[in-house]
């Protein structure tokens, strides 16, 4: 086994000692050797070590919070491919956050990224051509980036949808339509959904309600890793 092959090894078992931990309130057990192979790993080019020890500089685990660093790391692996790393980069230019704001950086990463899947980066593509942020404002495309984004159980893509059909901006206004978005944000974890859902059942039938529900309890619960509901994106 080469270094590079040995360090990538080092690289999955770092991850799973010292990143993801469930809780938010417990810090992972950290461990020098491993941390010093990280870094080995990432100078030689491993993908997933730029990836992580990102991910560690970004969140302050086992080394200083720095999100200058975290950008530089993330940056190196976006710039070999990785999906997660650009929709972070993507993140960090839209907020300023370790590097300078920039709108079409942003862009730039996020359409990377939303083009081969990634559903915050599809959410964050969505705002900007519904903002209009650094580039030409299009409902139209935008919707079409929360539709994506929301058919992958993104939270925040499907509230928003929510809201799009309840006020009939940009779709024609369907409170069925609307109930379901909302629905299926909520069991996803996003806590506003539960407030928007209350207000909207004040103008929906009670067989329009029972019509929403049944279309959530048709949608299949969402199997996709959701540690994205701990970010914090833009709503």
């Amino acid at each position: 086994m080469n270094r590079v092959t040995f360090s990538v090894v080092l690289v999955l078992l770092f991850s799973l000692i010292l990143g993801c931990s469930d809780s938010t309130e417990e810090k992972p057990e950290c461990n020098d050797f491993l941390l010093q192979e990280l870094k080995s790993a990432a100078d030689a080019g491993v993908i997933e070590a730029q990836n992580t020890l990102g991910y560690h500089y970004e969140y302050g685990e086992c080394v200083s919070r720095n999100f200058k660093e975290a950008a530089k790391w993330y940056q190196l692996a976006a710039d070999q491919g990785n999906t997660n790393a650009q929709k972070v980069l993507g993140f960090m230019y839209a907020g300023g956050m370790g590097v300078s704001q920039n709108t079409a950086q942003a862009i730039k990463w996020f359409r990377l990224a939303a083009e081969k899947g990634q559903p915050e980066a599809q959410f964050g593509l969505a705002i900007a051509y519904f903002r209009g942020n650094g580039i030409e404002r299009n409902q139209k495309i935008a919707i079409q980036w929360f539709q994506k984004s929301a058919q992958q159980d993104f939270p925040r893509s499907q509230f928003n949808l929510g809201n799009l059909y309840k006020t009939g901006q940009g779709v024609p206004q369907n409170y069925i339509k609307a109930y379901k978005w909302f629905g299926l944000a909520a069991r996803n974890g996003y806590k506003k959904a539960t407030k928007a859902i209350e207000n909207l059942e004040k103008s929906m039938t009670p067989e329009a309600i029972e019509a929403a529900n049944q279309l959530i309890a048709e949608w299949p619960l969402a199997k996709n890793d959701q540690s994205w509901l701990n970010t914090t994106t833009l709503d």
